[in-house]
């Protein structure tokens, strides 16, 4: 996936961005601590308990990275039933992996560190040499609250063509937060199985995955457009993708990521070239993806649906975002 890319390119300049993984990369912690609607009514202490802990689980150097006892009991009380997506055993597993990465609860094959008691009271700054964050695709939804608590924050968004998103498998998002963005999605009543992951499949059509698209692209840049042009950049995957060199460039810019050669070669060997765009359309926002501050057109695609089934101002908001 785009976001997967990107976070390899990140990682392979040494940057931190977690250590419970999957396979694409995504922030597993962030997942258990955020990924639930619940997240959305929490007040500002509860956001903050909550990130306190998020921060604890990436490790960050030259801090007392252990949980109180009342964050351990949280983060088991986040993983005691089943919710849409994961299960109370895969939940559970990422307390596990969180208590012992952070010394909370030795394990037997838990070598137990040196803490540095000089830094026992963790706070909410990014003062701390080197980067460390993470990726997870759901992280938009909270753009916002991560704002109030860390003006200073860095938040890189990845785009990619509305109209071949909402061709893919995956429409968990549109499954979990599509009634937060786009109200009540009516429902099938001849698809009342639950899909693999576990959500209940409604009417997950290529319209509402459109629509959905254009809500939270809407709010994304609007968010960015607010945030001072050193704090937010929107890339566009395709345009990464075929031409590296400047994508890395504006990258490093951005994260200030040393540009040795070395680092480079790594980071490049994680990109697959794609055909150049084609395509001159652009449109100004808060990002720093060049000189101009414009985010440049992707390829065109390939996939083609039929425009009758969407609703014409998002087929219009896609277009106006250089995509056809």
């Amino acid at each position: 996936s785009g976001t997967r890319l990107i976070a390899e390119v990140v990682q392979s300049f040494g940057n931190n961005i977690g250590s419970d993984l999957n396979g694409p990369s995504d922030n597993l912690l962030f997942t258990l601590l955020y990924k639930r609607l619940e997240i959305l009514d929490t007040t500002k202490d509860e956001f903050v308990k909550i990130t306190r802990i998020m921060l604890k689980g990436l490790n960050r150097p030259l801090h007392d990275n252990r949980l109180s006892a009342d964050e351990i009991s949280l983060c088991h009380q986040l993983a005691s039933q089943d919710r849409p997506g994961h299960d109370a055993f895969w939940l559970k597993e990422r307390v596990d992996n969180l208590l012992e990465t952070t010394g909370s609860q030795p394990s037997a094959h838990f070598k137990k560190r040196k803490h540095d008691t000089t830094t026992s009271q963790l706070d909410l700054g990014l003062e701390t040499k080197g980067l460390y964050g993470w990726k997870e695709p759901n992280s938009h939804v909270l753009l916002d609250r991560f704002l109030e608590l860390f003006p200073n924050i860095k938040y890189i968004h990845v785009i990619r063509n509305g109209f071949d998103m909402v061709k893919s498998n995956n429409q968990n998002q549109l499954s979990l937060w599509g009634e937060t963005f786009l109200g009540q999605i009516p429902h099938s009543s001849n698809t009342p199985s639950p899909c693999p992951l576990g959500y209940e499949k409604g009417n997950l059509s290529p319209k509402y995955a459109l629509k959905y698209w254009c809500s939270i692209h809407r709010r994304v840049l609007k968010l960015g457009s607010q945030m001072k042009q050193s704090q937010f950049l929107c890339l566009n995957y395709d345009d990464f993708c075929s031409n590296p060199d400047q994508g890395l460039e504006i990258l490093c810019n951005f994260l200030d990521l040393p540009r040795t050669e070395s680092n480079l070669t790594k980071a490049r060997s994680f990109i697959r070239p794609r055909p150049t765009s084609t395509s001159s359309t652009s449109i100004t926002t808060s990002s720093s993806l060049s000189a101009s501050s414009k985010v440049q057109s992707s390829a065109s695609s390939n996939f083609r649906h039929d425009m009758s089934v969407f609703d014409s101002d998002d087929v219009a908001y896609v277009h106006s975002l250089g995509f056809s």
